[in-house]
């Protein structure tokens, strides 16, 4: 069996540094090895695993990446039974654009450096952004990918990273209730309200929690509440035990070339890590003022995270 996860930091492994002093990630197979997609794959004996997910990543493009990685596994003559998707959402406000020549993730909240990205963060602000477009737009999304995938005969799991989308609908219009009514609730880990989502939960079970990212132990203790729903529901059969858990060496974690930025805790706002890496494109450009406004902000709002 092939595990494949998508979704944000949550699930990519943001914080889970192995580099005290750069505050840097230098091995990816060990952030691979310590996030929840590893723990899961670990404890269902999954021949492989991968990591797809992005920091800062949008629920446009786990739909599209997840469709797309699908779609080439199948085309190579992989068994849709032979693969399980599991999916942590995100925060709906977050969008995905083409932009200078690829994909871009945008949290509107975010300054950007790179001049096209950041002049669109500013007029999406402006003019687009809706809590009730992007209420409808995520339960629109999950009813996509999820239909996608039973469509194809594909085993999954959604749950809700930062905010549960059953609490969303309580703010949503009449059409995106009904939409709603699609979803599995039996492939839905925590679906509320009250909602069970990975920060929700973490925040009370684990005493490492730092506000931001979980922990090597925050990851574990997630893969096993995704482990027991997925057998309490006999979604996935579990493998053999002790099967290899990780991506193959040529299975990159990210389908970009961008650098990930590295959150200073001094300065309050991202820096650039001092080699290449896999990552969003998120980069907060700091101007006088801002670094106490996003530490405030931060405080305030569950979605900003480098």
């Amino acid at each position: 069996m092939i595990l494949y996860a998508n979704g944000c930091s949550m699930t990519y492994g943001s914080e889970l540094v192995d580099d005290p002093v750069t505050g840097c990630c230098t091995d990816d197979r060990q952030r691979w090895r310590q996030a929840w997609p590893g723990w899961l794959g670990r404890a269902l004996g999954a021949d492989r695993v991968v990591n797809d997910a992005v920091p800062s990543g949008s629920n446009d493009r786990v739909v599209r990446t997840t469709v797309g990685w699908c779609a080439r596994m199948l085309g190579l003559g992989t068994a849709p039974a032979g693969l399980f998707v599991v999916v942590g959402w995100t925060s709906a406000l977050r969008r995905e654009f083409y932009v200078a020549g690829a994909y871009r993730q945008l949290v509107p909240h975010h300054r950007y450096a790179l001049p096209e990205l950041d002049r669109l963060a500013a007029a999406y602000r402006e003019t687009a952004w809706s809590e009730s477009e992007s209420i409808s737009r995520f339960v629109t999304q999950v009813v996509t990918l999820q239909s996608f995938l039973d469509m194809q005969g594909i085993p999954h799991l959604f749950f809700d990273a930062l905010s549960g989308i059953g609490e969303d609908l309580l703010h949503a219009a009449p059409a995106a209730v009904q939409t709603a009514q699609l979803i599995d609730r039996d492939r839905y880990f925590g679906f509320g309200p009250p909602a069970v989502t990975l920060v929700d939960r973490l925040r009370a079970e684990v005493p490492q929690w730092n506000g931001q990212h979980p922990s090597a132990e925050g990851h574990r203790v997630w893969a096993a509440h995704l482990f027991h729903f997925s057998a309490s529901r006999d979604i996935v059969s579990a493998g053999r035990p002790g099967a290899a858990a990780g991506p193959a060496e040529n299975e990159p974690a990210y389908d970009g070339t961008s650098r990930v930025l590295v959150f200073d805790r001094k300065a309050g706002f991202p820096r650039r890590p001092t080699g290449p890496r896999r990552g969003s494109e998120t980069e907060l450009r700091p101007s006088s003022g801002l670094a106490a406004r996003l530490r405030a902000a931060r405080r305030q709002d569950p979605f900003l995270y480098p």
